[in-house]
């Protein structure tokens, strides 16, 4: 077996994994956390194949993490899998409302100005109205979604299967060598 059938069972196996992932956001954001999107690279030489895949957009990460007072806010450094390993980049940027923090992070209405971000990627400015005003209480919109971990449930289902294919595809192709080399092939 050399590495252009291997890279091709990859392929294939990388397409269905980003496939279950999408069918799976599908059926969870119900119209509301649309942005989101899938990134694939491969690098590959004689030797080796890498595959690099990004998840991304604030519906992406809604889904995944969950979001208000329901998001993981722990890394999975800290507690293993099903950590949010952006978390601290998240608190950190525009986006996250530091008056969050010490709410439990349930989603607070934001000074007269302020930017809000939607998980559907649109903008708009707040009226400051509901300034410091825990919106999870008072506000339908602004419910807490649980994370769903749907991409690391996936990825783990999906090295087991891609390792199983690349094992029958091996112990396929060494039995036809050895095949061959009883038949006169070689």
């Amino acid at each position: 077996m050399n590495m252009v059938e291997i890279e091709s069972i990859v392929k294939q196996y990388v397409e269905v994994l980003n496939q279950r992932i999408s069918q799976k956001w599908a059926e969870v954001d119900q119209g509301i956390f649309t942005e989101r999107n899938i990134s694939v690279n491969y690098l590959s030489d004689s030797e080796s194949i890498e595959v690099k895949l990004e998840y991304g957009g604030m519906g992406a990460f809604i889904i995944e993490y969950g979001s208000g007072s329901a998001m993981v806010t722990h890394t999975a450094d800290t507690l293993g899998s099903y950590g949010n390993p952006a978390y601290s980049h998240y608190i950190g940027s525009e986006t996250f409302n530091t008056d969050r923090l010490s709410k439990g992070n349930a989603f607070l209405g934001r000074e007269q100005g302020g930017t809000v971000y939607t998980p559907t990627g649109a903008r708009y400015q707040s009226t400051g109205r509901m300034k410091g005003i825990n919106l999870e209480k008072h506000s339908n919109p602004y419910k807490p979604q649980l994370p769903m971990h749907i991409i690391e449930t996936e990825i783990i289902h999906w090295k087991d299967e891609l390792g199983q294919a690349l094992d029958k595809a091996i112990k396929e192709s060494i039995e036809i060598s050895i095949l061959g080399a009883f038949m006169g092939d070689i």
